[in-house]
Protein backbone atom coordinates (compact mmCIF):
# COMPACT_ATOMS: atom_id res chain seq x y z
CA UNK A 1 0.00 0.00 0.00
CA UNK A 2 0.92 3.73 -0.47
CA UNK A 3 0.05 6.69 1.45
CA UNK A 4 -0.25 9.83 -0.94
CA UNK A 5 -1.69 13.46 -0.81
CA UNK A 6 -4.02 14.48 -3.47
CA UNK A 7 -5.92 17.92 -4.77
CA UNK A 8 -8.62 16.28 -6.81
CA UNK A 9 -11.41 16.78 -4.68
CA UNK A 10 -10.58 20.48 -4.62
CA UNK A 11 -8.64 20.48 -1.90
CA UNK A 12 -5.38 18.27 -0.40
CA UNK A 13 -6.48 15.02 1.18
CA UNK A 14 -4.88 12.28 2.12
CA UNK A 15 -5.55 8.59 0.39
CA UNK A 16 -4.13 5.17 0.41
CA UNK A 17 -3.90 2.97 -2.62
CA UNK A 18 -2.81 -0.68 -3.07
CA UNK A 19 0.77 -1.17 -4.62
CA UNK A 20 1.42 -2.06 -7.53
CA UNK A 21 -1.83 -2.38 -8.29
CA UNK A 22 -3.01 1.51 -7.93
CA UNK A 23 -6.33 1.34 -10.26
CA UNK A 24 -8.17 -1.64 -7.50
CA UNK A 25 -9.18 1.20 -5.13
CA UNK A 26 -8.27 4.18 -2.68
CA UNK A 27 -9.53 4.78 0.33
CA UNK A 28 -9.68 8.55 1.83
CA UNK A 29 -7.75 8.60 5.14
CA UNK A 30 -7.50 12.45 6.13
CA UNK A 31 -11.74 13.74 6.96
CA UNK A 32 -10.95 17.80 6.43
CA UNK A 33 -7.69 17.79 5.07
CA UNK A 34 -4.17 16.90 5.28
CA UNK A 35 -0.69 16.68 3.76
CA UNK A 36 2.50 15.18 3.93
CA UNK A 37 1.48 11.73 4.89
CA UNK A 38 4.17 9.23 6.63
CA UNK A 39 3.63 5.64 7.66
CA UNK A 40 5.15 4.60 10.20
CA UNK A 41 7.70 1.71 9.62
CA UNK A 42 6.02 -1.17 11.42
CA UNK A 43 2.54 -0.03 9.16
CA UNK A 44 0.38 0.85 12.60
CA UNK A 45 0.03 4.55 12.06
CA UNK A 46 -0.55 6.89 9.45
CA UNK A 47 0.81 10.87 10.60
CA UNK A 48 -0.27 13.90 8.17
CA UNK A 49 -0.23 17.36 8.41
CA UNK A 50 -3.59 20.07 8.78
CA UNK A 51 -3.67 23.37 10.19
CA UNK A 52 -4.09 22.31 13.82
CA UNK A 53 -0.86 20.03 14.08
CA UNK A 54 -0.24 16.67 13.15
CA UNK A 55 -3.23 13.66 12.97
CA UNK A 56 -2.39 10.18 13.53
CA UNK A 57 -4.42 7.61 11.86
CA UNK A 58 -4.34 3.70 13.31
CA UNK A 59 -3.94 1.17 11.06
CA UNK A 60 -4.75 -2.65 11.52
CA UNK A 61 -3.92 -5.16 8.76
CA UNK A 62 -7.09 -8.18 9.28
CA UNK A 63 -7.26 -11.39 6.10
CA UNK A 64 -5.88 -11.31 3.21
CA UNK A 65 -3.52 -8.11 4.30
CA UNK A 66 -6.21 -5.68 3.67
CA UNK A 67 -5.83 -2.64 6.05
CA UNK A 68 -8.28 -0.99 8.33
CA UNK A 69 -8.18 2.57 9.22
CA UNK A 70 -9.25 4.02 12.66
CA UNK A 71 -10.79 7.73 12.74
CA UNK A 72 -7.57 10.76 12.85
CA UNK A 73 -7.28 12.04 15.62
CA UNK A 74 -4.63 15.22 16.83
CA UNK A 75 -1.29 13.54 17.82
CA UNK A 76 0.76 16.82 18.46
CA UNK A 77 -1.00 20.47 18.29
CA UNK A 78 0.96 22.74 16.64
CA UNK A 79 0.29 25.26 14.27
CA UNK A 80 2.68 26.39 10.99
CA UNK A 81 4.13 22.73 10.48
CA UNK A 82 6.50 23.11 7.74
CA UNK A 83 7.71 19.43 7.52
CA UNK A 84 8.47 16.53 9.26
CA UNK A 85 9.38 12.98 9.73
CA UNK A 86 8.47 10.21 12.24
CA UNK A 87 11.39 8.17 14.02
CA UNK A 88 11.98 4.87 13.00
CA UNK A 89 10.51 3.57 16.49
CA UNK A 90 7.32 5.72 15.90
CA UNK A 91 7.81 7.50 18.96
CA UNK A 92 9.15 11.07 18.01
CA UNK A 93 9.08 13.03 15.39
CA UNK A 94 11.62 15.66 14.11
CA UNK A 95 9.84 19.31 12.75
CA UNK A 96 10.28 21.84 10.51
CA UNK A 97 8.22 24.95 11.75
CA UNK A 98 7.17 27.95 9.53
CA UNK A 99 8.94 31.37 10.70
CA UNK A 100 5.56 32.37 12.11
CA UNK A 101 6.44 32.87 15.53
CA UNK A 102 9.36 35.64 14.88
CA UNK A 103 7.47 37.85 12.38
CA UNK A 104 6.63 41.13 13.36
CA UNK A 105 3.02 41.88 14.68
CA UNK A 106 3.20 45.40 14.59
CA UNK A 107 4.17 47.92 11.97
CA UNK A 108 5.32 51.71 13.27
CA UNK A 109 5.35 54.50 10.64
CA UNK A 110 7.53 57.59 11.85
CA UNK A 111 6.55 60.23 9.64
CA UNK A 112 8.70 63.41 10.11
CA UNK A 113 11.74 61.66 11.66
CA UNK A 114 14.12 64.16 10.31
CA UNK A 115 12.39 67.20 12.11
CA UNK A 116 13.01 64.85 15.51
CA UNK A 117 16.35 64.08 14.55
CA UNK A 118 17.00 67.72 13.98
CA UNK A 119 15.10 68.17 17.73
CA UNK A 120 17.38 65.08 19.37
CA UNK A 121 20.74 65.40 18.05
CA UNK A 122 21.11 69.15 17.03
CA UNK A 123 23.54 70.06 14.62
CA UNK A 124 26.48 73.05 14.97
Amino acid sequence: FVVYQSDESGKFEVYVRPFPNVDTGRELISRSSGRNPAWTRDGKEIFYMTEAGLMEVPVSFGSGNKPTFGEPTLALKMRGIKSFDVSPDGQAFAIERLPIDTAAREVHVVVNWFSDLDRLVPTK
